[in-house]
């Protein structure tokens, strides 16, 4: 049977989730990720964009109103799907 590894003098101890994962054993989320909120607004030089809350860049550009809706919808579902 093989020993643990020794902690030398100076070392920071391990993190808990370097911890759990040399035990083998997954690390566990905090918590619910929350959803960030994606929407669409006009861009100043035309067309639409899309945006989410938080980021200052836009997600994507777009011709129409609808199609920026639509892609809305589908990066809504992506993210509700992965959280």
């Amino acid at each position: 049977m093989s020993e643990p590894p020794r902690q030398r003098e100076g070392d920071l101890p391990a993190a808990p989730a370097q911890r759990d994962r040399a035990a083998g054993t997954p690390a566990q989320p905090a918590g619910p990720v929350p959803v960030p909120r994606v929407y669409v607004e006009p861009w100043p030089s035309g067309g639409w964009v899309i945006r989410m809350a938080g980021h200052p860049v836009p997600v994507s550009r777009h011709d129409t109103e609808e199609e920026a809706e639509q892609r809305a919808e589908a990066y809504r579902r992506g993210l509700a799907r992965d959280a």
